[in-house]
């Protein structure tokens, strides 16, 4: 695999399914010490970009889901932490140089409490106003 444009090693919170899973891998017979590497290659070594896709495609086809770019996990990440997190740390998680990269997985979707929170700005902007007039 390619290092990161930036160069930088980046990091991502590990969910608890994943971390069950990868806990899991450490109980095998082999490639069990702290510096193996968790997916290896025959022998122990990196995998390449393509053994990794192909790995992933096949993972795909057995769980019968769709067809989806390995990259698209990545914008999959992304579109979920927006509508979670506020977006700098987003941008840190990502990797990303310029906030307007991360604003591009800003999809505006109202939620339920947004309504609520309009009205009480509205109300309390009317409020102001009424005393300012009564004044």
């Amino acid at each position: 695999m390619k290092a990161p444009k930036s160069g930088k090693v980046r990091s991502a919170p590990l969910v608890d399914e994943v971390r069950v899973a990868l806990n899991g891998l450490s109980q095998r017979d082999y490639l069990d010490g702290r510096d193996d590497l968790v997916f290896p290659a025959q022998g122990g070594g990196h995998l390449d970009g393509m053994a990794v896709r192909r790995a992933f495609y096949k993972a795909l086809k057995a769980a019968k889901l769709p067809r989806i770019r390995f990259h698209d996990l990545r914008h999959c990440f992304a579109t979920l932490a927006v509508q979670h997190w506020d977006l700098t740390r987003v941008q840190g998680y990502c990797g990303h140089a310029h906030i307007g990269t991360t604003m591009r997985y800003v999809h505006h979707s109202p939620a339920v409490e947004d309504a609520a929170i309009l009205s009480a700005a509205l109300r309390q902007n009317l409020g102001e106003q009424r005393t300012r007039l009564a004044v």
